[in-house]
């Protein structure tokens, strides 16, 4: 019996002689001379999401195995085991591999904190300085410089039921490696919304807490004045991801070319409606479920129907080629949706993975061949420039986990690099 390949690598690789080794992945030649070390090697550099390390503690593991389809399209388009990704609580700490898990977030210890003080004191009394230095602005301004503390603001304008605009801060800031969300204040926008007063009312929030000088991003949706507000803030601008993927969405199933769609949309409302308005329906919907062991889902969409038409086959061949185009952007939109575990540094990589699946999808309809077109050529002028925005790119670049591997043109990596060290993010 031929000896078992005991190293995780082999996962991902087959051996073609006792030399030479084919990767599943890439399709590559890889030659092995009889150990691993070149296999872990390449698959480390081409492949940098792959999980090869053999020492992996459960939670990390867990993670590995639960990954989302979107980021398996990352890696390549072979579908690795994962969880059930709908029940969102359970799969808080499923959401993306841990960045934490690489990295030992450090304090000082009682040892150093006591060295820092003496240190103080010697310079103290050598200098002949009073006690209270350490109480004046500028020592406490040099001291907050050494271990500066940092905020990004998410913030965005709503209108109440009573026709009242308001705008909400949120800051998200980390403590001993955990991210906090905290609210800092819902204000009234009496005015117009113009980028000029947007940009007050932020001003005064920070001011209001003392911490204009600590915010070093805003993330806001694609809205022209925003945009306009934060670049007055002088402070880097972020258009949020979900926002834009909902834009990219809409304006794909607009498309003139996808004109039938509307009518596949009206009819599916009208069966939701149907069973939402009659007891009975709802009814013999669950037990339907139940009787074919699945798991009991409920409509959306409420429409006064009680008539509910039948999808013809046709419908039911574009909505089978939908679900394949359009589950990659839902998957996106969950992951980057979370708000207890860093999300700016997986924008670039699961938008990549996302755009893969959507490219290597094989629609059986010719709706679902326009819809893929589409929604291809909305990727590339919407979600394609954040490669070279400086806040993902950078974020993703000092991810050990991706790196420059994860952004897709060298030029961009290159930029990345450069925005890294002139914003000193």
């Amino acid at each position: 019996m031929p000896r078992r390949n005991k190293s995780r690598v082999w996962n991902y690789f087959s051996k073609k002689d006792k030399k030479v080794a084919f990767c599943d992945l890439c399709h590559r030649e890889i030659n092995t001379h009889g150990t691993t070390s070149n296999l872990m090697d390449h698959t480390k550099r081409r492949r940098p999401t792959v999980p090869l390390m053999e020492s992996v503690d459960k939670d990390q593991e867990s993670v590995i195995q639960s990954r989302s389809t979107i980021q398996e399209g990352f890696v390549d388009n072979t579908q690795l085991p994962k969880g059930d990704s709908s029940k969102s609580q359970g799969a808080e700490k499923s959401c993306q591999l841990k960045i934490l898990g690489t990295m030992k977030v450090q304090e000082l210890s009682g040892a150093k904190i006591k060295s820092l003080n003496a240190s103080l004191v010697d310079m103290i009394a050598k200098d002949f300085m009073p006690l209270s230095v350490v109480e004046n602005d500028g020592f406490q301004k040099f001291i907050k410089e050494l271990e500066p503390s940092r905020l990004c603001y998410t913030t965005d304008l709503w209108t109440s039921v009573a026709l009242q605009g308001y705008l909400s801060a949120t800051a998200h800031f980390i403590v001993r490696g955990k991210l906090f969300s905290v609210i800092l204040a819902t204000r009234k926008v009496d005015n117009r919304h113009s980028g000029e007063e947007i940009c007050r009312v932020l001003s005064k929030i920070s001011s209001d807490w003392a911490v204009r000088d600590k915010i070093v991003a805003v993330v806001t949706d694609n809205a022209a004045n925003m945009e306009v507000a934060v670049r007055r803030m002088g402070v880097l601008h972020l258009c949020c991801v979900v926002h834009t993927l909902n834009l990219l969405v809409q304006e794909s199933l607009s498309s003139p070319l996808l004109s039938e769609f509307e009518d596949l949309r009206r009819a599916c409302r009208l069966i939701v409606g149907h069973f939402k308005s009659i007891t009975l329906a709802t009814a013999k919907l669950v037990k339907s479920q139940e009787e074919l062991n699945r798991p009991l889902l409920k409509l959306k969409q409420e429409v006064a129907t009680r008539s509910p038409p039948a999808l013809t086959n046709r419908q039911w061949e574009i909505l089978e080629d939908c679900i394949p185009l359009l589950n990659p952007l839902e998957e996106l939109t969950t992951e980057l949706s979370g708000d207890k575990y860093v999300t700016s540094s997986v924008i670039i990589p699961l938008i990549m993975g996302a755009q893969h699946l959507v490219m290597n999808s094989k629609p059986a309809t010719t709706f679902g061949e326009r819809l893929k077109e589409v929604l291809l050529e909305n990727f590339c002028k919407r979600l394609s420039p954040y490669e070279k925005q400086v806040i993902p790119s950078s974020a993703t670049i000092l991810d050990p986990r991706f790196k420059k591997m994860a952004i897709g043109l060298e030029e961009n990596a290159s930029k990345a690099y450069r925005m890294k060290r002139t914003h000193s993010i």
